[in-house]
């Protein structure tokens, strides 16, 4: 079916953009509520708020990984970009400080020890990966 696996191309291509900049701008939110709870010594809602943003980051991640591994007919190639995109992303701020590059530093991935944007390109890194070895799926 030509027209699903357009379709599934173009949602998984999508979701190279989409998945990462929406975890980034989860994080960025976070890390400007943190200042706001230091500055005005209310810790509560940025608690809250960080145990109740981890679920729907969560549960979007994991399910394009479950929708691209067993449900996509995206080509193989998209499963290739999205490992290369994860890798990339996951060692982005290990490398500007191991080789001393002079790329710019997003304050917002210093919110937490573990930020939801390196969780996502990871879960996304992972699924490329499941998609590669699975190749196309049988219809």
């Amino acid at each position: 079916m030509q027209s699903r696996a357009f379709r599934d191309n173009t949602i998984a291509v999508l979701a190279l953009f989409v998945l990462p900049a929406s975890a980034y701008g989860v994080d960025w939110i976070l890390f400007r509520w943190r200042l706001y709870a230091e500055q005005s010594f209310s810790i509560s809602p940025y608690m809250w708020a960080l145990l109740l943003a981890s679920l729907p980051v969560a549960a979007v991640a994991l399910a394009f990984a479950y929708w691209l591994v067993t449900r996509s007919a995206a080509h193989r190639l998209v499963g290739l970009a999205h490992m290369v995109v994860g890798v990339l992303g996951v060692v982005y701020i290990p490398l500007v400080f191991l080789i001393d590059l002079r790329l710019p530093m997003p304050i917002a991935m210093f919110a937490r020890p573990v930020s939801y944007f390196h969780f996502t390109v990871s879960v996304m890194a992972v699924a490329g990966a499941f998609h590669l070895l699975r190749g196309r799926p049988e219809s």
